[in-house]
């Protein structure tokens, strides 16, 4: 009887204990690893601001002569808002992304002579007043709450130009809406399920601006403006 009584004992013993350590590793692995908090799938909407470059110069034909100011450079603030939706697939995560920000990037050039034919007292300023992009991103979760990302698309921005003869003629000039292209990366991250918080940089090139001003024979300019962007941005996601 105490045979019977002891191998009953064992026997279970050897089934109950692989049954016991095979549920708690598997608790244990399961609670580390899947945080469904972090999901970055949705609609999102956010403020964004910090630093931008405006990189223009004045192209110009006048009499078959090729005429530049040579470059012009203004560094200044930058900021807007943000919206856009995000799709994740495990690791992986793809959006769209739109943003319009306000600037006031304004840069003169006193020393051009080349500003205008024959006048050598004339000075040509550049300004920017506001730019926007649509883009796409494509991001990898680094870890759960954590993408580094990629992003592209088009660009807009209101760029003008004016020429002042220091008096020998009225003052001239045009302001145009520009599109073009922009490409650039970041980093993101959730500080919880709704909120997140990114750094990001964008290289901005909205091409060669024409501005034909009227009355003034045979010069015809065209703006080159370039921008580069460092900022950061506060999301709210749905």
């Amino acid at each position: 009887m105490k045979k019977f009584l002891v191998a009953g004992i064992a026997a279970a013993a050897f089934c109950g204990a692989p049954a016991f350590a095979a549920d708690m590793p598997v608790k244990a692995l399961a609670y580390k690893t899947v945080d469904p908090g972090y999901n970055w799938t949705g609609f999102y909407i956010g403020i964004e601001g910090g630093w931008a470059r405006f990189d223009s110069r004045v192209d110009a034909i006048s009499g078959g002569a090729f005429l530049t100011t040579g470059p012009l450079h203004k560094s200044g603030g930058i900021i807007g808002g943000t919206v856009g939706y995000n799709w994740q697939n495990g690791p992986w995560v793809a959006g769209v992304e739109g943003d319009l920000s306000w600037t006031d990037l304004r840069v003169t050039n006193n020393t051009a002579p080349n500003c205008a034919p024959g006048n050598p007292g004339t000075h040509c300023t550049n300004k920017l007043d506001w730019l926007g992009t649509a883009r796409v991103r494509g991001g990898y979760t680094v870890m759960n709450n954590t993408m580094i990302y990629a992003t592209g698309g088009a660009a807009f921005g209101r760029v003008g130009s004016n020429l002042n003869f220091g008096g020998v003629a009225p003052p001239v000039g045009a302001i145009k809406t520009e599109t073009g292209w922009t490409v650039g990366g970041g980093v993101e991250s959730m500080i919880n399920p709704h909120w997140t918080v990114k750094a990001e940089y964008l290289y901005v090139d909205l091409g060669k601006v024409p501005t034909f001003l009227n009355g003034v024979a045979l010069f015809n300019p065209d703006v080159k403006a370039r921008v580069n962007v460092l900022r950061a941005g506060l999301n709210y996601k749905f």
